[in-house]
């Protein structure tokens, strides 16, 4: 696979039955020549940081804390996709962006959003939910308003 560095916890297990350990991946670093590291969790609010954990707080809508353990805010990366342009017309303009299957997304709500088009960084209000009022079999989407935009 060619690796060239490897970072994993002190708890990492990998292989039939969970038999690979840090012993093992620090033996095959030294016999393929690549850099190996087994680092100690960090801790958040007492409690070890994984990825169920990080998973847990986005899909619960706690941003805050899932942007704590992640070390940068929770991002989305998608296509932008026409709507029905509703929101233009009332003059509230969004952005509707495909959701990656797959993707964990936060509870449905409203979230206060930064997102770049171009290389350029704009500040904005976000839906992640249904539109049961604009149509009549909801779709799960995700929708933005940018501000000065």
């Amino acid at each position: 696979m060619n690796v060239k560095e490897l970072y994993v916890g002190t708890d990492f297990r990998f292989g039939k039955g969970r038999t690979g350990d840090v012993l093992l991946l620090d033996r095959l670093a030294k016999t393929y020549n690549f850099f190996f590291e087994a680092v100690e969790k960090r801790m958040y609010q007492g409690i070890e940081v994984s990825s169920t954990r990080i998973r847990e707080c986005i899909s619960a809508g706690y941003m805050e804390d899932a942007e704590a353990m992640l070390g940068m805010p929770y991002q989305v990366v998608g296509e932008i996709i026409h709507g029905r342009s509703l929101g233009h017309k009332i003059g509230v303009p969004t952005i509707n962006q495909e959701i990656p299957k797959g993707k964990i997304m936060p509870r449905f709500g409203v979230y206060c959003a930064r997102v770049t088009v171009d290389g350029i960084e704009y500040r904005g209000i976000a839906n992640v939910g249904s539109k049961p009022t604009v149509q009549a079999v909801p779709v799960y989407g995700l929708e933005t308003h940018l501000f000065d935009c």
